[in-house]
């Protein structure tokens, strides 16, 4: 992968994804987990 739009997720309406990359004002947090340590999606 060469490119990726981290931010994407700060333009949804809600949080959907448990764990994951995590926003902290101008940070990212990106877990060391496999799968960006996603661990739930909610619908």
């Amino acid at each position: 992968m060469t490119k990726f739009d981290f931010d994407a997720p700060l333009m949804l309406k809600k949080d959907i994804v448990e764990g994951g990359i995590r926003y902290h004002g101008g940070t990212i947090t990106i877990p060391d987990a496999p799968g960006l340590g996603i661990t739930k999606v909610n619908h």
